[in-house]
């Protein structure tokens, strides 16, 4: 796993989001972009940070948003909330 980043480097404690990357080794280093937040309503909009990963150049495969929310719904076509608890 890559940790891209946080929102914040002054107070990490209050920061609201953290970005990572996790890498498949076994499908061609297929990339999962994730980010934890702290919400229970995630939006279509918060995932616009993890499209950027497209820059990248290398294959993008699904990935989402780990927050506080009661079920794993899609929130676009690649990227899905997802629930801590199922972790």
């Amino acid at each position: 796993m890559v940790d891209l980043a946080r929102d914040t480097d002054i107070a990490p404690n209050k920061a609201k989001s953290w970005p990572s990357i996790l890498q498949d080794p076994g499908v061609d280093f297929l990339l999962h972009p994730l980010e934890i937040k702290k919400t229970e309503f995630p939006m279509k909009r918060d995932v616009c940070s993890l499209g950027m990963i497209d820059k990248l150049g290398q294959t993008i495969g699904p990935g989402g948003i780990i927050c506080l929310c009661g079920t794993n719904l899609p929130l676009t076509d690649r990227f899905h909330s997802i629930p801590v608890a199922a972790l």
